[in-house]
Parts: C-alpha cells; sequence; structure tokens
C-alpha cells in the first residue's frame, strides 16, 4: 500500500515536472519570437517617419515655380530626375510588397515551427517519459509476484525443515 502510494506520489511528481518544463520552453520560444517583431515595428515605424519627413519635404518643393526659372536643359534634367524618382518609388513598392509576402510566408513557418512541430516533440518526450512510468509499474509489479513466490518457497522450506528437524530429533531417539 505504501508502495503504491509512493509510485502514484512519484508518478505525479514527474509529471509535474514535465508540465513546468513544457511551460518554460513555451515561455522561452513567445519571447524568442517577441524580440524580431519589436524590432520590426521600431524598423517600419522609422521608415515610415522618413518618408512622412521626404514626402513634407517633396510637397513644399512642389508648390514652389522653379520650372520656370530654369534653363531647358536643367528642365530635362528635373523631367528626368521625376520619372526616377517615380521609377524608384515603384521599385520601393515592388520591394515592400515582396517583403510583406516573404515575412507573411516566414510568420507561417514560424507558427508551423512553433505551435505543430515543437508540440509534437513535446507530446513524444512527454509519451516516453509515460512509457517510462508504465515500464516502472511493470517492475514493480514483477517484483510483486517474484516477492510473493519466495514468501511461499520459504514457506515450504520451512515446512520442510521441521519435518526434517522432527525425524533427526526421532532417529536420535532410537
Amino acid at each position: 500500500m505504501g508502495m503504491q502510494i509512493k509510485s502514484a506520489t512519484l508518478d505525479i511528481f514527474d509529471k509535474v515536472k514535465a508540465d513546468i518544463r513544457l511551460m518554460k520552453e513555451e515561455q522561452t520560444g513567445i519571447e524568442r519570437y517577441k524580440l524580431p517583431k519589436e524590432r520590426s515595428l521600431e524598423q517600419y515605424a522609422s521608415s515610415m517617419e522618413a518618408m512622412k519627413t521626404t514626402k513634407d519635404g517633396l510637397e513644399s518643393e512642389l508648390h514652389q515655380e522653379l520650372m520656370s526659372q530654369l534653363s531647358v536643359s536643367d528642365q530635362l534634367e528635373v523631367d528626368k530626375l521625376n520619372d526616377d524618382i517615380r521609377r524608384l518609388t515603384q521599385e520601393n513598392k515592388e520591394a515592400f510588397s515582396l517583403r510583406m509576402r516573404l515575412e507573411a510566408e516566414k510568420n507561417k513557418l514560424e507558427n508551423l515551427l512553433t505551435n505543430n512541430l515543437m508540440r509534437r516533440k513535446d507530446e513524444l518526450v512527454q509519451a516516453l517519459q509515460e512509457i517510462s512510468v508504465e515500464d516502472r509499474k511493470r517492475q514493480l509489479e514483477n517484483c510483486k509476484s517474484e516477492l510473493i513466490a519466495i514468501e511461499k518457497r520459504i514457506d515450504e522450506v520451512n515446512k520442510e525443515f521441521k519435518n526434517m528437524e522432527k525425524k533427526v530429533q526421532e532417529a536420535t531417539k532410537m
């Protein structure tokens, strides 16, 4: 009875230890993915602020009538620069779209890893630990059976010993 309580207590203790370990691993994973997200957010905020400043500067330039004061070659240069700005803006939009798509894909893979593969690994580790508990229970049952058989054999040998002792005493009386 005491062995069963001790075994049950040990099993509960092992399970609680495994649960604590799994929770610590989950917390570590969450913290690991939190920092890159915060950095990305800061980068986006910084990029947005830089773009806003650029936009404000460009808008203020728009309201000035510089073109009328420029020579023909300067006007052609400004037109070329405006074309370059439009082209680069388009390339920037495309690069941003590509980056967003790739980050979404990366996040999907991170989620797969964290939510599915890591959880499955933890389930397998837990299953292995439970198998270990089952093996200990089976060994305990085997030991109990062996103990009962040995106690039975001791009783038989003691009976035989008493019979022999009786026979020896009877033989010495003769």
